[in-house]
């Protein structure tokens, strides 16, 4: 599989990654999106910190927006698996789900 290929179940337990919902990706999107402005803001505080008094703004721009360009992809497979997890706390697995009659298709 590659990186931005999920696969309809889990490989240990087999569990659905879909739950039946249609807009089930709308909270991975979410999460990863919440991952890379994380990740820009610690990253934007912290070289703030390291460059003050004299904040270098262009070098630190750059690095922000490279996160923001790179941070989805490399957050991709992560987000689905956290908000899967996420929604699992959420909404307990039904028995059928755990039967593996669930709707895992993709």
């Amino acid at each position: 599989m590659g990186w931005f290929k999920r696969q309809p179940a889990c490989r240990r337990c087999g569990h659905g990654f879909r739950r039946g919902d249609d807009a089930f990706e709308l909270g991975a999107i979410t999460a990863n999106i919440i991952m890379t402005f994380g990740l820009m803001l610690l990253t934007i505080l912290v070289l703030v910190i390291v460059t003050s008094p004299d904040i270098a703004v262009l070098p630190i721009t750059i690095t922000a927006v490279g996160i923001g360009l790179l941070g989805p992809v490399v957050f991709y497979p992560v987000s689905f698996t956290l908000w899967q997890a996420i929604d699992l706390v959420m909404r307990r697995p039904t028995p059928g789900e755990i039967a593996g009659e669930s709707d895992a298709s993709l």
